[in-house]
């Protein structure tokens, strides 16, 4: 009988276990929202990032109030995470469905929180996957590893040769 290697878990540490649930800044929930696309569309609040980032000075408070609302709760707030998936023109002029492309709309509140819980979960994934994974790499698509593997196996079976599990 075969004895296979145990793949090492790995786990964050105390220190970066803290990082994760420290409540945002507001100058973290700014800079995020300075990092945001600011011409995308409107999510289904009706409003883009450029709105928030151009009336940045009446709407602040709110829209902080808004973010820590959730790292206060662990709530979203109240519609924040529906999604509108609406078609808009490839081009001037489209006439044909294939003319057309779905977009989503999300709520800028829901893009902020998601933002900040990327940027902390970019600081600690690097330790908590592997070089063999290929999933959560930077460069790498979820569906990689899937492709490898089926296009290996395509390979195998054009040859007409077998598979060892050495």
């Amino acid at each position: 009988m075969r004895v296979r290697h145990m793949l090492a878990i790995h786990k964050i540490t105390e220190e970066e276990a803290t990082g994760l649930e420290l409540m945002p800044t507001a100058e973290e929930i700014k800079n995020v929202v300075w990092d945001c696309e600011s011409t995308k569309a409107p999510g289904c609040d009706g409003y883009n990032m450029n709105f928030i980032k151009k009336y940045w000075d009446e709407v602040w408070k709110e829209f902080i109030e808004a973010v820590l609302g959730f790292f206060w709760s662990a709530r979203l707030p109240r519609d924040s995470n529906v999604t509108w998936v609406a078609l808009t023109s490839k081009f001037v002029g489209a006439t044909e469905i294939k003319d057309l492309r779905p977009i989503s709309m999300v709520g800028c509140v829901y893009k902020v929180i998601f933002k900040v819980l990327v940027r902390r979960m970019q600081h600690v994934m690097p330790g908590l996957v592997g070089k063999t994974r290929s999933a959560f790499v930077q460069g790498r698509k979820i569906h990689d590893g899937a492709l490898i593997a089926c296009e290996t196996v395509q390979w195998v079976k054009s040859r007409k040769k077998e598979l060892s599990d050495n």
